[in-house]
């Protein structure tokens, strides 16, 4: 009776360490999934900043034109 109740408990053990090992390996593919997600919406990020950057510099030069223009209209 009691080895019995130790192989039933082996067995459970067993597979319940089978779940966690499956359980494990799926956590794994989510996190690497997770960061390949993350990596991807870094160089989204990264994109935005330049084009923002090159936004504002535009803006920038448009700005200084017109005092531009009349700075050359005052020259001699």
């Amino acid at each position: 009776m009691v080895i019995d109740v130790l192989f039933l408990n082996s067995q459970q053990v067993t597979v319940h360490m089978g779940a966690l090992i499956n359980q494990n390996s799926v956590l794994r593919q989510q996190n690497t999934h997770l960061f390949e997600e993350l990596d991807t919406l870094r160089l989204e990020i990264a994109q935005q900043q330049i084009n923002y950057d090159q936004l504002l510099q535009k803006l920038h030069v448009t700005c200084q034109l017109p005092m531009f223009k009349k700075t050359v209209r005052k020259l001699p």
